[in-house]
């Protein structure tokens, strides 16, 4: 099947789990300061259920071309990026929290786990961390069986979702390698079904997955081995039918536009939250108002997803502030033949 090299409602997927990435996070840091009402603990613990499984099955879509490159243009065209914006980013998550600590979360401000970050990442860029080890691992396997590797994927999976590491990463990459190994061996099979639109499959799918995860989670069923893994699966299969069914609307310039710069909103999201909800907790030490308290995490997502694209934009033309979203030539290139520009961490 003949498709074309960049697919709109794959940047709409990506566009989903940035934006619940934003929500979580604005949640989980405005909770402790009673900016955020509690019950949006409960909601991100359920939509956890969908944004990660999503992030990685898409960034997967497009893996493996990648995989069979010689190792040097792996390294300049997907690795270097990777590895670039992990260091750099954590660097600068350092410096922030350094001189606007917030007490719940110390381990910002840790020196110790700065410098472990390249082997024991502990701030919310493991993502980067575990997509940089995905590449490497499914190119270290290209001769492995593909059964073996899902089924291996599937263990760890199930697994993983019961007993931790320890370490943010390494739980991550457990859990949702599966994904990225789906999205990376089932691209053309992805591409077949979700050809055309379905509106009835992707309503009644969103539907089963927002029962399915709330009569799972009030049940405590959710705990159970294996349930999160078959989660996934099915969010995977929603987040695809229902970017396909938007990619039909007007709404789908925003979407795809998001989608297409997830990696200045992945690294800028954290500080501008943790700025934006500093500030209001000076402005209202003593909480805010119930429907403001609701309502904040959709509001400081929206926020934070135009702060990251206006700062992505000005900084491609401001000479070298463009290197906080793309990898320098001497980085990604040191031999100097091969372009040392590199698209977001989940594109082609």
């Amino acid at each position: 099947m003949t498709v074309a090299s960049r697919i709109e409602w794959v940047d709409i997927v990506k566009s989903f789990a940035i934006i619940l990435v934003a929500i979580y996070h604005t949640a989980i840091l405005g909770i402790p300061l009673g900016l955020i009402d509690p019950v949006w603990s409960g909601i991100c613990v359920k939509l956890e259920a969908f944004r990660m499984p999503v992030f990685f099955f898409a960034a997967g879509l497009f893996a493996e071309s990648v995989i069979k490159r010689s190792w040097k243009k792996i390294w300049s065209t997907r690795l270097a990026l990777l590895v670039w914006a992990f260091l750099l980013w954590t660097c600068v998550r350092y410096g922030y929290f350094l001189l606007s600590p917030m007490e719940t979360r110390p381990h910002e401000t840790s020196l110790t786990l700065l410098l472990l970050a390249p082997v024991w990442p502990s701030t919310g860029l493991w993502f980067l961390h575990a997509l940089a080890l995905f590449f490497i691992v499914t190119k270290l396997l290209l001769r492995v069986p593909l059964a073996i590797k899902l089924v291996v994927a599937v263990l760890l999976s199930v697994l993983f979702f019961s007993v931790t590491t320890g370490n943010l990463s390494y739980d991550g990459m457990a859990r949702y390698y599966l994904f990225f190994l789906a999205g990376t061996y089932f691209r053309e099979l992805t591409m077949e079904l979700n050809a055309v639109p379905r509106w009835r499959a992707a309503l009644v799918c969103l539907a089963l997955f927002a029962v399915g995860v709330q009569a799972l989670s009030s049940t405590g069923l959710l705990g159970v081995a294996g349930t999160r893994t078959v989660l996934g699966a099915f969010a995977v299969l929603t987040g695809c039918l229902v970017a396909r069914v938007l990619e039909q609307t007007p709404m789908k310039r925003l979407f795809i536009f998001i989608g297409k710069n997830t990696l200045p909103i992945y690294v800028l999201h954290i500080i501008v939250i943790a700025e934006l909800l500093s500030t209001l907790d000076d402005w209202h030490p003593d909480g805010v108002h119930r429907v403001a308290a609701l309502t904040l995490p959709l509001l400081v997502a929206a926020v934070v997803v135009f702060l990251a694209l206006l700062v992505a934009k000005v900084s491609g033309k401001a000479g070298p502030l463009k290197y906080l979203f793309e990898a320098p030539d001497w980085f990604a290139d040191p031999g100097g033949r091969m372009s040392a520009k590199v698209p977001d961490a989940v594109r082609r």
